[in-house]
């Protein structure tokens, strides 16, 4: 009798992520890496050590093989042990890529990349114009590239002045955990709205100051309340604006989502280049539907009237959230439609079915 035919995968993923410092970055690589470990496939991290108590990126604390000696010689003598055969270099974030593209030609292992954010942002400089050809022929010469969302893969590609054809790529979107999560059956009297996030010009604070004075000018505290979770440079300015007009309440940094989303109607987002949206995804899977800006990925995460609002600016938005303060019925419908759609497109299972899919086509 033939032996039974076994498909073939990678032995060892060699996974490189080029920063540490609490994004959501780690998230996706500890929940590939944990996808990937129940499946037989071994998986080795080489991270800058975190700032904090971090169990997303700690060997003592989740189990994995993380080591923090983020360096070319680490990631060579790391890859030098791998099989070109079988195994595989895995980068995330910039630094990473070019890293690794350097040690895949030098090893011949093939290289991965994953694109989690915008390469540059606004106009190059030169160290920009450095990276740039380094990662062109980083994206040129990789195996395959994975993009967290359409948008971020349109942009990379227009940054780095590359057509599709040019490379091997997938568009893979983030999840977020389970909860479980049963919607409320009534509405709250008031609309609680939750942001979460860095407090910085980028997240679009500067529209959110605009937003809670219109507001306070229309004397709408009645109608809704604004909870603040992150840090940052606005932090100072929100405390003022919640001691002035008694509209938002600012808890600083958080990291546990069931404090955050609890008895929240939505959530709010006011970035405008964002490549994913990781409280996006959060929220759904809490039933808590997202109102944003129709820019970055936003679009390809929340559909307009059925799980969300997507607005085009700062009026608008506020107009769709006084709606909502007075909708109960539509934002109930929305929070069911946001949990089916979380349960659709954004669990765990599903991110890493698809990404062991990409591994095994690339690494047959």
């Amino acid at each position: 009798m033939p032996p039974e035919f076994v498909h073939p995968k990678p032995r060892t993923i060699l996974r490189v992520v080029g920063q540490n410092g609490g994004g959501g970055a780690r998230l996706h690589v500890y929940q590939l890496n944990k996808a990937l470990e129940n499946t037989g496939i071994r998986t080795m991290t080489i991270i800058p050590a975190p700032t904090f108590v971090d169990p997303f990126t700690s060997s003592t604390l989740n189990g994995l093989d993380y080591r923090h000696s983020f360096t070319f010689q680490a990631i060579y003598e790391a890859a030098r042990r791998l099989s070109p055969d079988r195994d595989l270099i895995h980068s995330h974030l910039r630094n990473a890529d070019a890293l690794c593209s350097l040690v895949s030609r030098f090893t011949r292992i093939r290289h991965l990349i994953t694109v989690h954010t915008p390469l540059f942002r606004g106009r190059l400089s030169v160290r920009d114009r450095a990276y740039y050809h380094l990662l062109r022929r980083a994206f040129t010469k990789a195996t395959a590239i994975i993009f967290i969302s359409n948008f971020i893969r349109n942009l990379t590609l227009s940054q780095l002045n590359l057509r599709d054809s040019d490379i091997r790529a997938y568009t893979i979107y983030n999840s977020s955990d389970d909860p479980g999560c049963r919607i409320p059956s009534t509405a709250s009297d008031k609309l609680n709205v939750c942001l979460v996030g860095e407090l910085t010009d980028r997240k679009g604070f500067a529209d959110f100051e605009s937003i809670i004075l219109t507001l306070h000018a229309k004397r709408a505290s009645h109608s809704m309340h604004f909870h603040v979770f992150g840090d940052g440079p606005w932090r100072q300015r929100l405390e003022e604006l919640a001691t002035k007009t008694g509209l938002l309440t600012v808890y600083g940094y958080r990291k546990d989502a069931e404090t955050i989303y609890a008895d929240k109607d939505i959530n709010l987002m006011l970035g405008r280049d964002e490549a994913f949206g990781r409280t996006i995804t959060e929220a759904k899977a809490r039933g808590v539907p997202t109102v944003a800006y129709r820019a970055g990925a936003f679009p390809e995460l929340v559909r307009d009237g059925v799980d969300g609002v997507l607005a085009e600016n700062p009026n608008e938005l506020l107009h769709r959230l006084m709606q909502l303060a007075t909708q109960p019925a539509d934002l109930l419908r929305m929070r069911q439609a946001s949990r089916l759609d979380f349960e659709r497109r954004f669990t765990v299972q599903r991110f890493a079915a698809e990404n062991i899919a990409v591994l095994e086509e690339v690494a047959p």
